[in-house]
Formats: C-alpha cells, sequence, structure tokens
C-alpha cells in the first residue's frame, strides 16, 4: 500500500491528545491530595513551635541552662588541682554575668560594653584627607593663568600667604613690575 497515496491520508482521524496514555488517575478532578490536611497540621506544629520559642525564655529554659552550667563547674572543679583552693576562695562571689546575659542578651553587663570601641577611626580621617586634598586640587584647577602667576610670586616670595589680600597682592604686584622678583 501507498503511504503517499490519497486513500490513506483521508483515512486518518486527527483529535486533539487530552492525557497521557499511562494515565493511572481514575478521576479527573482537580482536588487536594488525601495526605494534604496531615501536611497542613505539620505545618502548623512547626508555625506553633516557632512562635513559641521566638518568644521570651521560660523558667524551664532557665532552669536547664542554670542545671547545665552547674554540670559544667562540678566537671571542671573535678578536674582541676586542690592544692591552691583554701578557706578564701570559699568566700568569693560565683560570677553571675552569664546568666544575666541569657536572661536578658540586650542589656549590657557592665559599663565597659557602653564605651565607644573606636574612638580614632583612622577610615574616617584618611577619607577626610583625601576630601581636602581634592578640594586643594579643584581650588587649582579653577585658577586663570594670572592668578596661577600670582600664586607662584607670593610662594617665591616667602612671604605668608593667609593675611589679607591687599597686604600680600600689592606689593607683590608693585616688586613684580619693577623686576625685582625675576
Amino acid at each position: 500500500m501507498d503511504p503517499w497515496s490519497p486513500s490513506a491520508v483521508a483515512s486518518i482521524q486527527l483529535s486533539p491528545v487530552e492525557k497521557f496514555e499511562d494515565n493511572f488517575v481514575v478521576s479527573d478532578e482537580p482536588g487536594a491530595l488525601p495526605d494534604s490536611v496531615q501536611y497542613l497540621a505539620a505545618l502548623e506544629r512547626r508555625l506553633a513551635r516557632i512562635k513559641k520559642s521566638s518568644g521570651k525564655i521560660t523558667e524551664k529554659e532557665i532552669l536547664n541552662s542554670i542545671e547545665e552550667k552547674k554540670r559544667d563547674c562540678m566537671v571542671r572543679l573535678l578536674a582541676e588541682d586542690f592544692e591552691h583552693l583554701g578557706e578564701d576562695s570559699v568566700d568569693e562571689d560565683i560570677p553571675t554575668k552569664w546568666l544575666k546575659s541569657h536572661i536578658n542578651p540586650q542589656q549590657p553587663l557592665s559599663v565597659s560594653e557602653l564605651v565607644e570601641l573606636v574612638k580614632a577611626d583612622y577610615l574616617a580621617k584618611a577619607s577626610e584627607e583625601t576630601e581636602d586634598s581634592k578640594g586643594e586640587i579643584l581650588f587649582f584647577l579653577s585658577l586663570t593663568s594670572a592668578q596661577v602667576l600670582l600664586l607662584n610670586l607670593v610662594i617665591s616670595s616667602n612671604r605668608p600667604l593667609f593675611v589679607n589680600s591687599r597686604e600680600v597682592i600689592v606689593p607683590l604686584l608693585k616688586d613684580f613690575r619693577s623686576g625685582r622678583l625675576l
């Protein structure tokens, strides 16, 4: 049989494909999966646990922390040498800063925690120096040739730069005109 004959083309009917050949789902109704209720319950339990843990520290957590610290201290005491311990060591205060920092971590424990750590900010000083030098460069770039000549005259005459302009410029111009500066 010739595949290109007009009778073979006419016998084939094209139908739109709406599903896979190996579709194992019996019903075509879209809906929730059978285990979605269990999944949602697990998500709600996780959310409740997160909300509970993000709150304040509970008494049970504080007691557990104290108990853990007590165990750590006992282990450390058992591992240490007892030769240096005397009667004076019994009267010493037990540090409780770790407990205070565990209960309220935002609260400073000592005055030294409130002190500014970096008083000499070298980066800020360096940036100020570069800004100053940029200002000097921009000043010199904006000078006209006459102003540059006058500035060179002031520098070469060893006269102070930052005085009244009439006190410096007028004598400089007289000296320049008379030829004494050149």
